[in-house]
């Protein structure tokens, strides 16, 4: 996403107007950067197949990839954005939640 302007404040699961590099304005859904391994856990979104965006651990697994708190995504930091105006996934709300409750460690 370098060279593209949002027009508005980054809504999760809300369309999001934005100036890409060539000076067209386009709407849609647009995730960050790449989040390159830094700040995990943290909400990310897959790049391939991701139509929304998971929590995903801390902790990589011996093939070097994350797995979200749902079970349900994994992927290796290469593969991870930082999440944009994407929809999050309820599954890992609910257990972010729950754990955040009970106080176990994320």
């Amino acid at each position: 996403m370098k060279g593209v302007i949002r027009l508005t404040p980054i809504v999760p699961g809300e369309m999001q107007p934005a100036v890409f590099v060539d000076g067209r304005i386009r709407e849609g859904f647009f995730s960050g950067n790449a989040a390159e391994g830094r700040g995990f856990p943290q909400w990310a979104l897959k790049m391939f197949g991701g139509d929304k965006v998971h929590w995903m651990r801390g902790d990589v697994n011996r093939k070097g990839e994350r797995h979200s708190l749902c079970g349900r995504v994994y992927a290796t930091d290469v593969e991870l954005f930082l999440p944009g105006n994407y929809s999050r996934c309820k599954a890992c709300e609910k257990a972010l939640s729950v754990q955040k409750r009970y106080g176990a460690s994320v």
